[in-house]
């Protein structure tokens, strides 16, 4: 996984270990970038002052779809259609509603 502190890079990756094949997807925040790899997994690289590369983890058959960087959160869309969202969490902004039964998340921004 990444270094994170003030002042400090980082590089992380989500889901399990295994080597990427490219990356499917970027987006860019203030000073992070997180990249969609081809085999589902996420990775972020860039000052991580407020956990923004901190990205969760996936479990087992479950892959990112897309990926939406702001200036201090990450918001990634997962493949059994919840959102996962890491970083600056102040007015809500990684705060997620679980959808109703049978509604999924399908577009992140």
């Amino acid at each position: 996984q990444g270094h994170s502190g003030p002042g400090r890079g980082t590089f992380a990756t989500s889901g399990q270990s295994g080597a990427g094949r490219g990356s499917a997807m970027a987006s860019d925040g203030q000073y992070h970038t997180v990249l969609l790899l081809s085999d589902g997994r996420a990775a972020a690289c860039g000052l991580n002052m407020q956990g923004q590369c901190d990205l969760p983890e996936l479990e087992d058959g479950v892959a990112y779809s897309h990926v939406s960087a702001g200036d201090e959160h990450t918001v990634l869309l997962r493949s059994d259609g919840r959102a996962a969202a890491c970083g600056l969490k102040g007015r809500g902004r990684c705060d997620f509603p679980e959808p109703e039964a049978g509604v999924d998340h399908v577009q992140i921004s």
